[in-house]
């Protein structure tokens, strides 16, 4: 039972929490930072 318990929640845990926290960290913070970054920066500085 205890090996049981264990392996579910950490693999549960360790699959769902992870892989879509860091994926859509990844990709939406990412992708909107370096736009933003990029185009703020040049519409500020030509201006």
């Amino acid at each position: 039972h205890s090996i049981h318990v264990k392996e579910e929640p950490v693999m549960a845990e360790d699959e769902d929490c992870p892989v879509s926290l860091v994926t859509t960290a990844n990709h939406s913070p990412e992708l909107e930072d370096d736009r933003e970054i990029e185009e703020e920066p040049l519409s500020e500085d030509l201006e």
